[in-house]
Order: C-alpha cells, then sequence, then structure tokens
C-alpha cells in the first residue's frame, strides 16, 4: 500500500472512533441501555459496508 492510502486509512479510523465516541456519549445520555449499543453496532457494521455475511 501507498503511504498516502495508509494515511487516508487512519484518519478514516480516527475520524470513525471519534464519531462512535461521540455517538456513543449522546446515546447514553439520552437513553442508556444494552439495545442502543446493538443499534450503534449494526450501524457501524453497515457504514463500514460489510454486508455480505447478512
Amino acid at each position: 500500500m501507498a503511504p498516502c492510502t495508509v494515511l487516508y486509512a487512519l484518519v478514516v479510523l480516527l475520524s470513525v472512533g471519534l464519531v462512535a465516541t461521540v455517538v456513543l456519549g449522546v446515546i447514553d445520555e439520552l437513553d442508556p441501555g444494552e439495545e442502543d449499543f446493538a443499534r450503534l453496532a449494526l450501524f457501524l457494521h453497515l457504514m463500514s459496508g460489510d454486508t455480505h455475511d447478512h
């Protein structure tokens, strides 16, 4: 992989991590519960584009 591709991947991972942290914080404030984490996991799974195992 080219260095720019690695850098781009790192930026994307950091962005996703930051967004996930913020979303988790908001969900936890609004309505803490396991179903929210399941929904977030599904959301992240769909956002990653890895839908071929359904």
